[in-house]
C-alpha cells in the first residue's frame, strides 16, 4: 500500500516538475534557468507532502529521485541525484533498517553516485560561466562537503585529485558573489593543494586588498603580500602588487629599501636590476646605478630603457668629475640607443647625446644633431 502510494506520488511529481521548464522557456530564458536549475528540479527534495511519509518511505522516495535523476544526462541532474542520495542514506539510518539491508542500499547508491559526483563540478562550472555564482557555489560546496555525510564518509579527500581544484573554483565563485567569508573558507582548502596554492594565494590577496578600509588594514595587506612574495618569489603578481604600492607618492624610501633587498634575494632578473639601477640613480649614486644597469644589460643587451639610463649616469658622472672618459662611455651608450630606437619611440636620447657631443668637443656631430632635432 505504502509503496504503491509512494510510486504514484513520485511519478506525478516528477512528471510535473520536469515539464515546467519548456513552458517557461518561451517567455523568459533567464527565469527558466532559475526555475529549472535552482528551484524546480530540487524542489522535489522538499515537496510539501514529504512530512506525511515515514522515514522508510522518505528513504524510498529519495532513492526513486536518484533513479530518475541519473536517467538524465544533464550535469544539474547529477547535482539532484547526489543531494537525493545523501537524503536517502540519512533516512535509511533513521528508519532503523537492519544493518545488512542498510549497507546494501548504501553500497548501491554509493557506487553509482561516485560516478555522478564529478559532474557536480561540471554543473558548478556551467553555472559559473553563465554568471550564476550562487548556484556555482552550491554545486562546488556540495562536492566538497560529501565526505562529511554518512553516504560518502569513507571518502579520503587526500586521494581526491579534484578536491583542491573544486575548492579553488568555489572560492572564485564566492569572490564573484562578493561573499568573502565563504571565499576564505574555500581558500583554506585550496591553499593546501600544491597545484592551486599560488592562484589561491593571489585570490586571497585580492580579497584582502578589496577589504582594506583603514591604514592598519593596508599595512596588514602589505605584510601578507610580502609574506607571500617571500614564499613565492617568482610569482610576478605578488611582486607587481608590492611595486604598485611602493611606487605611490610618499613611499619613495620604502621603495628603495624594497628594491635593494630584492636584488639580494634574486640576482637573475633583469627587471629587478633595472629597478635597482633606477633607485640608485635617483639618489645620484652613479657607480651603483651603472652596476645595476650593466647587470640588466648582461641579461638583455637590447634593453633600450636601461641602455639610456646607463648612458645618462655616465654623462652625469662626467659632469661631476669633469673626466672625459665618462662622457665617452655615455656617448657610446646613447649612440647605441639611437641605432636601436632611431624614431625615439622608446626614449628621447637626442638631448643627452647632444650634451655629450658638446662636452667632448665633437662639434660637427653636435651641430648635425641639433639641426636634425631642432635642439638648442
Amino acid at each position: 500500500m505504502h509503496n504503491a502510494r509512494l510510486s504514484s506520488l513520485v511519478a506525478f511529481l516528477m512528471l510535473a516538475l520536469w515539464q515546467v521548464a519548456p513552458i517557461q522557456a518561451q517567455t523568459d530564458e533567464t527565469q527558466v534557468y532559475k526555475i529549472k536549475y535552482t528551484s524546480t528540479n530540487e524542489d522535489i527534495l522538499h515537496f510539501k507532502g514529504i512530512g506525511e511519509l515515514s522515514d522508510k518511505e522518505k528513504a524510498g522516495f529519495y532513492n526513486l529521485v536518484v533513479d530518475s535523476a541519473l536517467s538524465e544526462h544533464a550535469n544539474d541532474a547529477a547535482v539532484l541525484a547526489v543531494k537525493a542520495g545523501i537524503l536517502c542514506d540519512m533516512y535509511d539510518l533513521l528508519a532503523c533498517k537492519g544493518i545488512e539491508e542498510r549497507l546494501r542500499y548504501r553500497r548501491t547508491n554509493l557506487e553509482r553516485l561516485l560516478v555522478a559526483r564529478p559532474r557536480v563540478i561540471d554543473a558548478g562550472l556551467d553555472a559559473y560561466h553563465k554568471g550564476y555564482y550562487g548556484r556555482a557555489m552550491d554545486c562546488f560546496d556540495l562536492y566538497l562537503s560529501c565526505p562529511q555525510t554518512t553516504l560518502f564518509e569513507h571518502l579520503n579527500t587526500a586521494n581526491d585529485s579534484y578536491y583542491g581544484q573544486c575548492a579553488f573554483y568555489a572560492s572564485q565563485a564566492s569572490y564573484q558573489a562578493k561573499d568573502y567569508d565563504a571565499a576564505n573558507r574555500f581558500l583554506a582548502v585550496a591553499l593546501s593543494d600544491p597545484e592551486y596554492a599560488q592562484e589561491a594565494a593571489e585570490l586571497k590577496i585580492a580579497i584582502i586588498k578589496e577589504s582594506c578600509t583603514t591604514k592598519e588594514d593596508t599595512l596588514q595587506y602589505i605584510e601578507a603580500l610580502d609574506e607571500l612574495h617571500v614564499k613565492f618569489p617568482t610569482n610576478s603578481y605578488f611582486f607587481g602588487q608590492l611595486m604598485e604600492y611602493y611606487t605611490q607618492p610618499g613611499h619613495e624610501q620604502e621603495l628603495k629599501r624594497f628594491v635593494r633587498e630584492e636584488i639580494k634575494l634574486d640576482t637573475q632578473d633583469k627587471q629587478k636590476w633595472a629597478l635597482y639601477g633606477e633607485v640608485e640613480m635617483s639618489d645620484r649614486k652613479w657607480d651603483k646605478a651603472i652596476e645595476g644597469f650593466k647587470k640588466a644589460l648582461a641579461f638583455d643587451p637590447d634593453f633600450v630603457q636601461v641602455m639610456y639610463n646607463c648612458g645618462i649616469c655616465y654623462v652625469s658622472k662626467g659632469q661631476e668629475t669633469k673626466e672625459r672618459k665618462w662622457y665617452e662611455e655615455g656617448r657610446n651608450l646613447l649612440e647605441q640607443c639611437r641605432t636601436k630606437d632611431p624614431g625615439r619611440d622608446i626614449v628621447d636620447w637626442s638631448k643627452p647625446l647632444y650634451q655629450a657631443y658638446v662636452r667632448l668637443g665633437e662639434k660637427s656631430k653636435a651641430k648635425d644633431l641639433a639641426k636634425h632635432f631642432k635642439l638648442k
